[in-house]
């Protein structure tokens, strides 16, 4: 479980404020920025506010233990019950999501369309359309204009779930966004393809930033289409199995709903435990019964009737959360039971906050509910039909950008391999101009290269972590008056951000390589993590500079055999290094960076060098000067293998 955590604080890693100013937030201690006469309620408005923040950027393990800390603090808020709704919708949970939104609804003000809309996205998820019906008409009635176009968008996601194709259409055309496009395009493409085809390559060409095609999904609830492989059409933001597993643990509302009548209705001093005869259910006697209310612990029992005295005048009025957890006399827990209860106590003064939120909480909470386009929806789906038209080179192409965006989408990772493995077969294959076959592995680290041969006078210079605006041109100028050739292994999210500095790379000769799309440490990643940080970064790459990338180098070298094998499936061999100048860039001028490198080159050296230094930038002429002193030539990593006879394939 450890390693799960370690693996989850990666995949969410993200610009974080300072630990103290988090702490106040989630915690409540601290100045509240929301003006309000009831402290505790600005507080409360405070916190959640930052936790929108958090589920905004994708950071659900912090916005996970928020949640939890404001159902401590607020048990019976209503709003709290809003918030983990909405958290649970964006990493799976359904069912979970459901159960709050059903709460919310039952305690939340009239004039709040939110929970009623969260709960038509339940319905639509579990293709409930009574129940999302019902709960769209209900949100509508009370949703401000804004509001009512993401209502209708979900209307015509419902119309496509029950392949209401022409609905679909109608509705989405009533409204002017990305998800509506894509929608229409779907919808008609699903009815009659030759019609629906040019629309969905509108789609897709509309997303294309330059020559980049989108590699990376927006954040939130996504429109899937029909015929999706979990039978929803709209998706989580969180897909990865593995994690929506751990979340909907770590948030698991077990408790059942409140029922109908008084019979649950308590106040003043009451006996309260499990129901049932245990001992005859469980089949022993020597039982012990721990009570809490809404997490705190009330008491424990160990003989008939197994039954604790709440004074329920010291909660507020509200609904609570009974637990009673039965263990045997040795401490195994052997049953858990939930009952939740309304306190009712006249003239109690100890109400949690339930004033409504502010206006600029529920905008965020509801964007939170907007629906996005899944852009891999529309990728797959050309990507099926330039299969059918044998156009494999398109085919492939666009299976890679939908194995880049999920790789577990429609199992389109698991194919990856075809396209570099099996070009020429009836499947897949891209156009040989942007295509070079991997190395072959080497038989001394199979699968990777850390030198050259030593009989072979060239070395490789090679630059990780680039493209960086303030040190590539220069770089890249002295390169030029050295009149020799690098090898740059860049960050995809860097390409991205300085597509010209890739081009012009590629125009001056120069090799570019992966170095992944966030810099992540891949040893400790999820296998689908690590595919899809190498097929963003290569489908980047292919964009800007015609060709895939044959080498991948690990961040910090941090490798293992499912990193190689993965980067093998991709069409890449590991590009390694013989000598690192990592700590003359750091300490050094370029003087000394140009001196050490120039000192411990060797035939056949791969010297690791990095895009983001001054010092390294300036010792490129020096540098090259030395080494040719030396009678070692400069060349690029992939001449340096061809030359020290590793035969690409």
């Amino acid at each position: 479980m450890l390693d799960i955590h370690r693996r989850v604080a990666r995949r969410f890693a993200g610009a974080v404020l300072p630990a103290t100013i988090m702490t106040l937030l989630l915690t409540g201690a601290g100045t509240c920025s929301h003006a309000a006469a009831d402290p505790a309620i600005a507080q409360r408005n405070d916190r959640v506010a930052y936790l929108v923040h958090l589920m905004d950027h994708q950071r659900y393990a912090e916005a996970a233990q928020g949640v939890q800390q404001l159902f401590i603090d607020y048990p019976t808020d209503a709003g709290a019950y809003e918030v983990r709704g909405v958290l649970q919708l964006h990493v799976g949970a359904f069912q979970q999501a459901q159960r709050d939104f059903e709460y919310a609804r039952s305690m939340a003000d009239a004039s709040d369309p939110l929970p009623a809309y969260g709960l038509a996205l339940c319905g639509i998820t579990a293709r409930n359309t009574e129940l999302a019906d019902k709960m769209l008409t209900n949100a509508e009635a009370i949703a401000t204009p804004k509001q009512r176009d993401d209502i209708t968008i979900a209307r015509a996601i419902l119309a496509s779930a029950k392949g209401d194709s022409s609905e679909a259409v109608r509705l989405a055309n009533t409204v002017d966004s990305p998800v509506a496009r894509e929608i229409t395009a779907l919808a008609v493409y699903s009815k009659s393809p030759a019609v629906g085809l040019p629309l969905v390559e509108k789609f897709v060409s509309d997303a294309v930033v330059g020559d980049l095609p989108r590699v990376t999904e927006d954040t939130g609830l996504r429109y899937v289409g029909p015929g999706s492989r979990s039978g929803s059409v709209i998706e989580p933001s969180l897909t990865e199995s593995v994690l929506q597993g751990m979340f909907a643990q770590r948030l698991a509302y077990q408790n059942a709903p409140l029922a109908a009548g008084s019979d649950n209705v308590v106040m003043g001093v009451t006996a309260v435990g499990p129901t049932g005869n245990l001992s005859a259910q469980i089949g022993q006697s020597d039982l012990v019964i721990t009570t809490s209310v809404d997490d705190h612990l009330l008491g424990m029992a160990n003989s008939q009737p197994f039954q604790i005295s709440w004074d329920t005048r010291k909660v507020g009025n509200g609904i609570h959360l009974l637990k009673f957890e039965i263990s045997d006399s040795h401490g195994a827990v052997l049953q858990t039971q939930y009952r939740k209860v309304k306190v009712t106590n006249p003239g109690n003064d100890l109400a949690e906050p339930s004033a409504p939120f502010p206006a600029d909480v529920i905008d965020g909470l509801w964007s939170l509910l907007t629906i996005h386009p899944a852009y891999k929806a529309a990728e797959y789906t050309l990507a099926q039909a330039y299969i059918e038209h044998k156009d494999r080179s398109r085919a492939a192409s666009h299976l890679l950008v939908t194995a880049a965006l999920d790789s577990e989408y429609r199992g389109v990772g698991d194919m990856v391999g075809q396209v570099f493995h099996n070009v020429g077969s009836d499947s897949f294959q891209l156009a040989t101009a942007s295509y070079n076959p991997p190395i072959k592995s080497s038989a001394v680290h199979p699968g990777e290269m850390w030198s050259g041969s030593n009989k072979v006078r060239e070395v490789a210079l090679t630059f990780d972590d680039g493209p960086s605006p303030q040190v590539t041109p220069t770089l890249l100028d002295n390169l030029k008056k050295a009149g020799v050739h690098g090898t740059f292994f860049v960050v995809g999210i860097r390409a991205t951000a300085a597509p010209d500095l890739l081009r012009r790379m590629q125009a001056e000769g120069h090799e570019v390589e992966n170095h992944t799309y966030t810099h992540p440490n891949l040893d400790q990643a999820l296998p689908q993590h690590i595919l899809e940080e190498y097929l963003r970064n290569g489908v980047v790459i292919r964009a800007l500079t015609g060709r895939w990338p044959r080498f991948l180098r690990p961040p910090g070298g941090n490798s293992n055999p499912q990193v190689m094998e993965i980067a093998h499936k991709c069409g890449m061999i590991g590009g390694f290094w013989t000598i690192d100048a990592l700590r003359a860039e750091d300490t050094g001028s370029s003087q000394e960076v140009a001196s050490y490198v120039v000192a411990k080159a060797r035939p056949g050296a791969i010297i690791l060098m990095h895009n983001g230094s001054d010092a390294t930038a300036g010792a490129v002429q020096a540098m090259v000067a030395g080494l040719k002193a030396r009678g070692l030539k400069c060349v690029t990593l992939s001449e340096l293998a061809k030359h020290s006879g590793i035969e690409l394939q």
